[in-house]
């Protein structure tokens, strides 16, 4: 399910944060059973439920069977009775049963595998004191942390927190934990996770693997992108002049940021990075990869994507966007974006530029910070 209705921002997995609900809809079915409904207003429920049960059908069966089947199975039974008494005792308890089936029955699967879950994370990776590092992603590192009792050990690492310097300074082993669950929760899965999880999830078979947990042990990791090799890069976080970006009607704040005093607040455009591609052209290279990552920041859904537009100043050869949207999991945080363009350079003239900004023609509040661009080529 999904807090919102133009993209997929997961609920929270606690039943707690829904209690609130059972008063509302209580006093809700209560109004609703108490007075006599009308020919026409239950000739109209048993029709559209008979319409979403044929959609859902065709669509999600899942849902068809076990909510709007049983339902409009309700509905029939309530259209044939006369006595509007009996109407009203057999809704009450048959939607009670329908409505309860499906949530028992994910209660049950959820808590099991959850306790399984817990129990291998427990004993595997929190107990076990010969891992002083463990990465995964922000919700399970969250989970660890809480099982841990919130220790002052700091061995659990969100993806987004593992650099360089951070792995220069560690010694002894290191745990990659991949749960299956708490990644979707953070919209993501095995096919978009970041390379150096990617790389060991191809070539590394798992200490444990089991319950949608997959355990690996790591002697080191590899953040560069496996299989290329950096031609150029750049890295502008906004507390000084950065070359190649052009920041002439660029707005600096001071209101967030991801990292340093000061982040980019995307107006229509953000920070413009121009680069000549004539390098790369003289250099004989047919294809190179720009891989463009930032820290962003947005306040409510919005439009916002990333441009790379390959031009020069007659023509424009090449256009693409990405949004950033599936990149962020709840507003008013800090969440990577990341992503990776194939450029063919064939046929381009001497004189093309790649040209690389955020773009947006929505009011939302969008910060970006640490935009970084590297441009790359694939190992033979």
């Amino acid at each position: 399910m999904t807090i919102s209705g133009t993209s997929y921002i997961p609920m929270c997995i606690d039943p707690r944060h829904y209690l609130f609900i059972i008063p509302i809809a209580s006093i809700a079915s209560a109004l609703f059973l108490h007075k006599k409904p009308t020919k026409i207003q239950i000739y109209f429920t048993t029709a559209l439920f008979v319409f979403l049960s044929i959609y859902s059908f065709f669509g999600n069966r899942f849902i068809c069977y076990y909510v709007y089947m049983p339902i409009t199975l309700v509905m029939v039974m309530v259209t044939i009775l006369k006595d509007s008494h009996q109407q009203n005792k057999l809704m009450a308890y048959a939607l009670l049963l329908t409505l309860l089936v499906l949530p028992c029955e994910l209660m049950a699967k959820q808590s099991y595998q959850y306790n399984k879950r817990r129990n291998t994370l427990i004993d595997m990776v929190v107990n076990n004191k010969e891992n002083n590092l463990v990465i995964s992603d922000m919700i399970c590192t969250r989970l660890l942390r809480y099982y841990d009792g919130f220790s002052s050990n700091s061995k659990y690492i969100e993806f987004s927190d593992l650099n360089e310097d951070l792995l220069k300074k560690h010694h002894g082993n290191m745990t990659l934990v991949l749960n299956y669950h708490t990644l979707a929760l953070n919209n993501m899965t095995y096919d978009n996770l970041p390379d150096f999880a990617s790389f060991v999830l191809e070539k590394q078979t798992p200490v444990f693997d089991k319950y949608g947990v997959k355990l690996y042990q790591l002697d080191s990791i590899n953040l560069q992108k496996q299989n290329f090799v950096i031609l150029f890069k750049t890295k502008n976080n906004f507390d000084s002049e950065t070359p190649d970006f052009w920041r002439e009607d660029c707005i600096l704040t001071q209101k967030t940021s991801y990292s340093g005093k000061l982040s980019n607040e995307v107006g229509i455009y953000s920070a413009t990075f121009t680069y000549p591609l004539d390098s790369f052209i003289q250099a004989g290279y047919d294809v190179i990869f720009v891989n463009i990552s930032a820290y962003c920041n947005c306040y409510a859904n919005t439009n916002c994507a990333i441009v790379v537009s390959i031009e020069n100043t007659k023509n424009n050869f090449c256009w693409n966007s990405a949004g950033i949207t599936g990149s962020i999991i709840a507003y008013s945080h800090w969440y990577k974006f990341d992503y990776t363009y194939e450029l063919h350079l064939n046929g381009l003239p001497s004189d093309a530029m790649a040209v690389i900004y955020f773009y947006k023609t929505d009011k939302t509040k969008v910060y970006i910070d640490d935009f970084s661009i590297n441009f790359c080529k694939q190992m033979e």
